[in-house]
């Protein structure tokens, strides 16, 4: 994601600040020392941890939620963005696609090259943006609580 910023950043002089939220994982230290590499440490927000109830005031105010992750279970951190109203640009690997349907921009999560593109994609068209915000509240909304439970008791009770 880094490499896919930078290029971005390249292309789009007035390129919005990228904001990497949640706690240090496994292998962080290569996250910041890329950073300071590239020289975008003006540019890079890291927030640290960041509260669940504070999570959808972090959505509201992105251009766009970038998730590209290698494997999710089920992939509830595009889902939440989708229900802020935020464009979602995530992999087309695991659940994912499954998860956000057509309503997202899908990439190779090893490809800085699609990253950057779907980036692009987003910051320059305001139409799609508009689209993806408004079809991802309606996906959002197909996913509750409610259901699930009901599905979950359908498929014990047919056991």
């Amino acid at each position: 994601m880094i490499d896919a910023y930078l290029a971005f950043k390249k292309k789009n002089k007035n390129a919005p600040k990228f904001v990497l939220a949640g706690r240090k994982g496994w292998l962080y230290e290569s996250i910041f020392e890329r950073v300071k590499q590239y020289g975008i440490e003006d540019s890079v927000i890291f927030t640290g941890y960041v509260e669940e109830h504070e999570a959808p005031l972090l959505l509201n105010g992105a251009l766009a939620f970038l998730f590209v992750s290698l494997y999710e279970g089920f992939g509830m951190p595009p889902l939440e963005a989708m229900a802020c109203g935020t464009p979602v640009i995530t992999s087309k690997v695991s659940s994912l696609p499954e998860v956000v349907g057509n309503i997202a921009l899908l990439v190779n999560p090893y490809s800085p090259e699609e990253i950057t593109e779907a980036m692009e994609k987003i910051y320059n068209d305001k139409e799609l943006r508009s689209s993806l915000s408004q079809k991802g509240l309606k996906r959002a909304e197909e996913f509750t609580w409610d259901k699930s439970a009901k599905a979950i008791f359908s498929a014990i009770d047919s056991l």
